[in-house]
């Protein structure tokens, strides 16, 4: 499904929360981010992409915080920076 222009992304809601697997997509339909939430909330592994689809972080959520090693890449998609949260 291609979303609208409108939509901010793709995933279940549960008692009017983002819960599960989400896509979260730009304006022009192109990918943003991929990610879960747990009641609205995000939590596990998350991916975010440039809008010309080039890879551009990745990290993991702990209780809505960041938490272990994040990679920030490059405009080519190469990772260039790593950073530590408790």
């Amino acid at each position: 499904m291609s979303p609208s222009p409108e939509m901010d992304g793709d995933g279940p809601v549960v008692d009017g929360l983002k819960h599960g697997a989400w896509t979260i997509f730009y304006r022009s339909g192109a990918v943003k981010a991929k990610g879960s939430f747990d009641a609205g909330v995000m939590t596990g592994f998350w991916e975010w992409w440039r809008e010309n689809g080039t890879l551009m972080r990745s990290g993991s959520f702990e209780d809505g915080a960041q938490s272990g090693q994040w990679t920030t890449y490059d405009q080519h998609g190469a990772p260039y920076k790593v950073t530590d949260f408790k």
